[in-house]
């Protein structure tokens, strides 16, 4: 094969790979949101408050009062602006501190599905087009837990994508951020609430997934997937390359 055909290969084969990639972006998930190794809740009202964040619905799971009447444990939670919270569906469940409890989420760009141990809620058009014109684009998972409890949240898979840790709030609040989403999501995990002595009551024990559209402009170190547009861009600039050479080599 001579030089030529071997440069036009890796050309194409680069442009190629940047266009799979291009199609095929994972979720990234960052345990440093936006690069901030002790984001906390002021750090998220910040955001919303600055309108970097704009808040979509949330999918809930917590301790409530334990019980299968009254406070409920399970809420999907629709923000019709980003300061206006609407409980859309809700469900109550016991909770067994050290059990595992899976969860499914689904959602296709309006309709949500939730189901937690087993117990489906189903919210419908959630999405507002005007307030995101271009679809959602991001996660922030919060879990927290008070004195004496904690939540583990483990095989935690986003769309084929495995988190591979285990998301933990110990006597405290976490976040985590889960980026480079798109429409027709699925999530699967289990949860672990932990206590000991009295059980907590209402969202002392808590996790959300908080589903929106955070400022594209605002920088997301962390993260490892490679920017799409810069894999297609080294996949054009080998063909230019390539072609020089073939125009050089013709004028020779």
């Amino acid at each position: 094969m001579n030089i030529q055909n071997i440069l036009f290969s890796v050309a194409t084969s680069s442009l190629a790979i940047g266009l799979t990639c291009y199609s095929a972006a994972a979720a990234t998930f960052n345990d440093s949101p936006l690069g901030n190794t002790s984001f906390s809740d002021t750090d998220f009202l910040n955001l919303k408050n600055q309108s970097k964040f704009e808040e979509d619905w949330v999918a809930e799971g917590r301790i409530g009062n334990n019980q299968n009447n009254g406070d409920p444990e399970q809420f999907i939670v629709n923000w019709q602006d980003n300061n206006t919270p609407i409980p859309v569906a809700q469900g109550q469940r016991t909770w067994t501190s050290g059990e595992a409890v899976p969860f499914i989420i689904q959602y296709d760009g309006t309709t949500v599905n939730y189901t937690l141990g087993g117990n489906n809620l189903t919210a419908s058009n959630v999405t507002e087009p005007g307030r995101f014109p271009t679809g959602l684009n991001s996660i922030l998972l919060r879990g927290r837990a008070t004195e004496n409890s904690s939540l583990i949240i483990q095989n935690l898979v986003v769309d084929g994508t495995n988190y591979g840790s285990n998301f933990i709030a110990n006597n405290n609040v976490n976040y985590l951020q889960i980026a480079d989403v798109t429409e027709n999501l699925n999530i699967t995990g289990d949860v672990i609430f932990n206590w000991t002595g009295n059980a907590p009551r209402g969202s002392n024990l808590a996790f959300q997934f908080k589903f929106g559209s955070l400022d594209e402009d605002i920088p997301t170190p962390g993260t490892t997937t490679p920017e799409p547009n810069s894999i297609l861009s080294l996949g054009v600039l080998a063909s230019l390359f390539a072609a020089s050479h073939f125009t050089a080599k013709k004028i020779n």
